[in-house]
């Protein structure tokens, strides 16, 4: 059953919805003359930390600044389209754990990562995404799943509209266009096209193959019936000519059926039925083997002339400009190239091909079949739902579905029509600042003044009021973001504590600064400076724009924002630089000195590109998508680049155009491997073997930010600079990442600094380090120097990844954080063993 069949068996449930399609009410964001939903227990406290206390209310604003406008679409979404979320648990085109894989492993599949990342790696991954749960407030995999399971059911309900509208589209102005249709039918058919093709050893076998079954090449290197004569078919040309009689000549004729169903029993003969390809009366043809290719990178991988052969030179019946033949099968059999031997000479077969279109069930199919240049006239100017022959409804369905699933990918698009249904589903908010995020993130919808408990309304899916309290959504929001958002709102708390630290950084002076700023950025404003980043004074008051572009609700709380910023920093300030800490870093210093260097590089790099995506296909040990003769190759190839550079260097100076003329002169060379051939290429069999060459100009390589194999060579290079006074220097071993192979070509390095230039030390003391974070002016530069490049960016990524983890243990030492509900406390615990686990692995 496909998509649109299994969302038409259900369209009759969901006809109280048909509605939605009319348009939206339009009506005024921000309205100021609301009554503010309050909660109940706005007083009480929420949680506490020593001495420093959070009301209900305070965890209640930032949670409705923070989260309140997704909660409020989830409740309202979850509702409306319950039994489109039932739909979307069995729906067959939707895999929910490919959605938590590609979540876990950065947009990939866990086949798709094992290509790219190490089996540490994706242990890390997993790891991580498992406490990114946590943090996040998913209390399980399945609350995950059921988001999941949310998002696709608002597609879902987005093509049931788009279907909707097409059915009730005019011929005049179609929601989607013949053309629409026949574009993506060019697609879906370039991808799904299914090949049968014979592989012969030799020419005469694959004509006798043809003969035998029926089939003949003439004269004119045309595909006609073999001669019938004496009880057998024979080659017309073992005849002294060709029959002259036309009656004779007719026999000669062919249609596409018999061509296909001789393909069909030459491919039994020779591969005694292998994958149940047998074509007669209703039998199956599987797609998807070797000798039935479905799909042009499977192909590509085993031989990209057979795939370039197959997909764009057969013309499979259609009219893509990109097809030069008129037929879909080979006329004569055709000599391929299977694949390249150790010897870099090509092995060739004759092949005899025949190319059908499909949905991969096992039916040959085509929307075109059998139309003439009038019907198909006519067919241009009608509406796609109105043609009823010449069209197969299967694909045309097919098709439909892949059109509107594009569509449905455009995240706009599914706003646009869930925000209707909302609208038409009276969904009113009563909070202004829930308004303001809301309208922000998901457009204007119906705003009211109400009473003082009820935050937002709507109409369920049986049109009954739904009401939400503010103490339902401050419930809802607290179960799944209150225990990390109080955390957050407490570190805030925390350097606003140290009374001392406050006096001395909120100067009189600090004070007006602020001030200052604050008016500067409401004269900006108004004056329209901030327009074309989406902030426009003529339809945004000034209230709105400090509360969706700073998160606060008043310049009082802006004024104080900023504050508590400038104590913030003081506070770290004084706590990271301390003594404590400063000890931490110094070792880490003193072994990073010693492992640091800079050298700036350029480079080859080899690669393969099997599935043609313009990126290097990943190369892991422990899953290849190398072979053994392209690793061979590649390391041959190395060295003839290598050779290839130097006579560049003898003649003049290297650039990243020197390069780049090398690798262009490898690009374009010809494949033709026969020294005696027209033609010939010294790099014809690497470009043959499918390696493919390109130049990075990297700039400067540190001891950081590359895979292991290549900083230890840029290392390598950098000391032999120093050593010898080199101006340049190239790689002279092998350098292989996960990317292909490298050479390396260092044209310029930087010498490593001493904090004592003049004597025997090399490292400043940790009192040298304390009187720096201290702001000593007494200091020399070279000491500072020193400690600018080797003692502050250890600091930088120890606070990076580290002052979670240091705001954690202070708390703790000040008795860490009580909640109210217990529940919460668990989560708080939770929260903080993912928390800790996330930055030991990552450090």
């Amino acid at each position: 059953m496909t998509k649109t069949q299994l969302l038409k068996r259900a369209l009759p449930m969901f006809l109280s919805l048909v509605a939605i399609l009319l348009l939206a009410f339009s009506c005024s964001a921000f309205k100021t003359n609301k009554t503010e939903p309050k909660i109940s227990s706005e007083d009480s406290i929420y949680a506490e930390l020593g001495s420093m206390k959070l009301t209900n209310n305070e965890v209640y604003q930032k949670l409705i600044d923070s989260f309140g406008a997704n909660e409020v679409i989830s409740i309202v979404d979850e509702d409306l389209l319950s039994t489109y979320v039932e739909i979307a648990k069995v729906d067959p085109d939707f895999d929910v754990n490919e959605v938590l894989e590609r979540e876990m492993y950065n947009g990939l599949t866990l086949s798709e990562a094992t290509k790219i990342y190490t089996t540490e790696e994706i242990s890390k991954l997993q790891a991580n995404f498992n406490d990114s749960l946590v943090i996040n407030g998913y209390n399980s995999i399945d609350e995950f799943k059921d988001a999941a399971y949310l998002s696709h059911a608002r597609k879902l309900y987005v093509i049931d509209a788009l279907l909707i509208e097409y059915e009730e589209s005019s011929s005049d102005e179609p929601l989607f266009s013949l053309n629409d249709l026949r574009e993506e039918y060019e697609n879906f058919y370039y991808d799904q096209a299914c090949a049968i093709k014979i592989k012969f050893s030799t020419l005469e076998e694959a004509e006798d193959a043809l003969v035998r079954h029926g089939l003949d090449v003439n004269n004119a290197e045309e595909l006609v019936k073999a001669y019938y004569k004496d009880g057998e078919y024979i080659s017309p040309d073992n005849e002294t000519e060709y029959p002259t009689d036309p009656i004779e000549l007719a026999k000669l004729e062919l249609t596409s059926a018999e061509i296909l169903e001789a393909y069909v029993a030459i491919y039994n003969e020779t591969y005694e039925n292998r994958d149940a390809i047998t074509y007669s009366n209703g039998t199956v043809l599987e797609c998807g083997s070797e000798d039935l290719t479905i799909n042009f990178d499977e192909l590509y991988r085993q031989s990209s002339t057979q795939a370039n052969y197959i997909f764009r030179v057969l013309s499979s019946e259609t009219t893509n400009t990109e097809f030069i033949s008129n037929v879909p099968y080979t006329q004569k059999p055709v000599p391929l190239t299977v694949s390249v031997d150790e010897e870099g000479a090509s092995k060739t077969g004759y092949f005899i091909i025949y190319k059908v279109s499909g949905d991969n069930q096992n039916t040959f199919i085509d929307l075109f079949d059998e139309m003439t240049d009038e019907e198909y006239t006519d067919f241009l100017s009608k509406k796609p739902s109105d043609i009823k022959a010449g069209v197969n409804s299967e694909l045309l369905d097919t098709l439909l579905d892949k059109i509107i699933d594009k569509m449905v990918d455009n995240n706009s698009l599914v706003n646009e029509y869930l925000s209707k249904l909302r609208t038409n589903k009276e969904l009113k908010l009563y909070d202004s600042y829930l308004e303001k995020s809301f309208s922000t993130m998901f457009g204007n919808t119906v705003t009211n003044k109400g009473d003082n408990s009820i935050i937002f309304s709507y109409l369920n899916k049986d049109n009954e009021l739904v009401n939400i309290t503010a103490d339902q959504l401050f419930e809802n929001l607290s179960d799944r973001y209150g225990a990390t958002t109080a955390t957050l709102l407490l570190n805030a708390k925390i350097p606003l504590s140290d009374e001392l630290l406050s006096d001395e950084v909120i100067t009189e002076e600090k004070e007006n600064e602020i001030k200052q700023t604050i008016t500067n950025h409401k004269l900006q404003f108004q004056q329209g400076a901030y327009a074309t980043y989406g902030f426009d004074p003529t339809s945004m008051s000034w209230d709105t724009f400090m509360y969706t572009g700073f998160g606060v609700r008043s310049e009082i709380e802006l004024y104080n924002t900023y504050i508590s910023n400038e104590i913030r920093v003081a506070f770290e300030e004084k706590l990271f630089n301390n003594t404590e800490v400063s000890d931490i870093l110094y070792d880490k210093m003193i072994e990073y000195h010693k492992e640091a260097f800079s050298v700036d590089i350029m480079h080859f790099l080899i690669y393969v590109d099997n599935n043609e995506d313009s990126e290097p296909d990943m190369y892991l040990e422990d899953n290849d998508n190398w072979t053994d003769y392209q690793h061979a190759l590649a390391l041959e190839l190395i060295d003839s680049l290598r050779d290839r550079l130097y006579e560049e260097i003898d003649t003049e100076e290297i650039t990243v155009d020197s390069l780049n003329e090398i690798a262009s002169e490898y690009n374009e060379a010809s494949y033709e491997s026969d020294p005696n051939a027209e033609g010939y290429s010294e790099w014809a069999k690497y470009k043959r073997a499918g390696l493919i060459v390109k130049v990075e100009d990297i700039g400067e390589v540190t001891s950081k930010g590359f895979e292991q194999p290549f900083t230890d060579e840029a290392k390598i290079m950098y000391n032999d600079m120093i050593t010898e006074d080199l101006s340049y220097q190239v790689s002279e071993n092998n350098v292989t990442t996960r990317y292909g192979y490298h050479l390396l070509y260092s044209y310029n390095y930087k010498e490593k600094l001493d904090a004592y230039p003049d004597d025997d030390k090399l490292y400043p003391s940790k009192d040298d380090i304390q009187k720096y974070l201290q702001s000593d002016l007494e200091q020399s530069t070279e000491i500072k120097a020193f400690i600018d490049e080797y003692f502050v960016p250890i600091k930088e990524e120890y606070l990076s990844t580290s002052s979670t983890l240091i705001y954690d243990n202070l708390r703790l030492s000040m008795g860490d954080i009580t909640f109210n509900d217990p529940e919460l406390q668990s989560d708080y615990a939770n929260a903080l063993e993912s928390n800790r686990n996330t930055i030991e692995r990552n450090q």
